[in-house]
Order: structure tokens, then C-alpha cells, then sequence
């Protein structure tokens, strides 16, 4: 019953179909259409990072939207290990700027 029920944060009520359905003669169903029904999907374009003009180095301040300012430890390609305030996180260099 609770798994049929659960949302992402609610309970949704069951949707059963009504028991005054099974009265009705199968002849006179028609099957019923759901194209359409609820909201619409979303379309996002995903998020590129802007190409970096220079490669960082170890020990370089640098600054994430989300995670703050952090101090690199480690440069890999496009990919810069940098120890925030709370955790050393691996990034793409293009999310992060010279602080």
C-alpha cells in the first residue's frame, strides 16, 4: 500500500479506478486516451563549462560558484582536485576562477 502511494515528498492518494466500473458493460468502454495529461516535461540545455585560458597550478586560490574558494592540490587534463572547506572535490577546470 505505501509504495503505491508514495511521492517524492507526499503521500499521493491511490488511484484505483472506481469499483462502479466493473458494472459497466465492456461494450460500452472506449479505451481513454492520456496523451497530454499532467505537466509538460522541462527541456534544459546542459551546462557547459567556459573553456579555461590558463591551466592552474598546485597551490593556486582559486573560487566555485557553489563550493566557495579552495586551494588546488592536484591539475589532471581538464580535471583540478581542489580542497575546499569542507572536502577535496575533483572539478573540471572550466567551473572554477583564479581567486
Amino acid at each position: 500500500f505505501w509504495a503505491r502511494t508514495r511521492g517524492m515528498r507526499r503521500f499521493y492518494p491511490v488511484l484505483e479506478a472506481s469499483r462502479f466500473l466493473r458494472e459497466i458493460p465492456e461494450e460500452l468502454k472506449e479505451p481513454l486516451e492520456l496523451e497530454g495529461f499532467g505537466p509538460a516535461p522541462v527541456e534544459r540545455e546542459a551546462v557547459q563549462p567556459e573553456p579555461t585560458a590558463a591551466p592552474f597550478r598546485r597551490g593556486t586560490r582559486v573560487l566555485h560558484k557553489r563550493f566557495g574558494y579552495g586551494q588546488v592540490l592536484k591539475v589532471e587534463g581538464d580535471q583540478v582536485t581542489v580542497r575546499f572547506q569542507d572536502k577535496v572535490r575533483t572539478i573540471l577546470a572550466g567551473y572554477l576562477t583564479p581567486a
